[in-house]
């Protein structure tokens, strides 16, 4: 039942369901972030491609959890609206929502922004809650089906970095190359026998046991040279045991394989980005109080006035529609 003045989230099963969609988020974040932890494990073949699994889970619930946390937002200032729906599919992305607002009488046209089973039904009464300007929600009548919706036509403002995004880019990237960094320190050290005769330092070809697999492999090898005239075919090296790169070899000056100079990279540039995203975003944040943006739109040109024109003659027919 909707009560006229109070917040949306307290009516029906909207909180129920804003839960369950709280619930999947974490799970599929927590799903993304162990699928992609399960590739640095030490001595483990199978687990090279899994960071490729992991990042549609990592997607998926970074996105529900940023609508979640807009859902709650919106409807804990603003009521349910029960509302004529005139819907139409749309070929990419959700459906195109146009509402009849009894209170006000004008129509609010939406953009839906997402495709599941929760998206509206077509020519149906719906529940909405938030303002034409910024968006809101949309639900069957009973709150049992959330939908995130935006306005069609975004108000014009200048574009500001999202520092929030570049810093949370930048945690995710260090975690990275922290991660593979430890891992590194349990790849295994093992000893190699030259095989193609080559006595000095650089490019050889080296026959070994491999700790991960227990088989005898032959692989390229940067030697170091300078070995002793008693074992002259032995090298020392080491098998990287994480990620795509687990099997390479590599010396002691970590020459021979990507993984330790892409695991520093991580750790520097995501150190950067999150340096630049906390800088950016506390001046971001004080220019956004000190001077805020203008509210004015852009100035009318000849195509925007044919436009309006085109979109004030297209809600006249759609609210004669809605009304019938």
């Amino acid at each position: 039942m909707v009560t006229q003045g109070s917040p949306a989230l307290l009516a029906g099963k909207t909180e129920q369901t804003l839960s369950g969609y709280r619930r999947y988020g974490r799970w599929s974040l927590a799903a993304g972030l162990f699928i992609v932890l399960l590739a640095f494990i030490p001595h483990a073949g199978w687990t090279s491609r899994l960071p490729y699994l992991g990042i549609p889970f990592l997607a998926g619930g970074l996105t529900s959890v940023r609508n979640v946390h807009r859902m709650r937002r919106t409807m804990s200032t603003h009521p349910w609206i029960r509302c004529r729906a005139e819907v139409t599919p749309s070929r990419r992305g959700g459906p195109r929502v146009s509402l009849l607002d009894p209170t006000t009488d004008t129509l609010v046209h939406l953009k839906c922004t997402t495709t599941g089973p929760s998206r509206p039904a077509a020519h149906a009464s719906l529940w909405w809650s938030g303002t034409p300007e910024h968006g809101g929600v949309l639900s069957t009548p009973g709150g049992d089906r959330l939908t995130w919706a935006r306005p069609e036509q975004r108000p014009h403002h200048p574009r500001r970095p999202r520092y929030r995004w570049i810093l949370l880019l930048g945690v995710i990237t260090c975690g990275l190359g922290i991660a593979g960094s430890a891992a590194a320190d349990h790849d295994p050290m093992i000893e190699l026998t030259v095989v193609d005769g080559s006595t000095a330092p650089g490019p050889c070809t080296v026959r070994f046991k491999d700790p991960l697999t227990g088989g005898h492999r032959t692989a390229p090898f940067v030697c170091e040279g300078h070995r002793d005239a008693l074992i002259p075919k032995l090298e020392y090296g080491w098998v990287v045991s994480y990620g795509p790169w687990k099997g390479d070899l590599y010396n002691a000056a970590w020459d021979g394989t990507p993984a330790n100079p892409l695991n520093d990279g991580l750790f520097v540039g995501g150190a950067l980005l999150t340096l630049a995203g906390g800088i950016g975003g506390a001046v971001s944040l004080r220019a956004r109080r000190r001077y805020p943006a203008p509210t004015a739109g852009p100035p009318r040109t000849p195509l925007l006035r044919r436009t309006a024109r085109a979109s004030i003659v297209l809600a006249g027919r759609t609210r004669r529609t809605l009304r019938r």
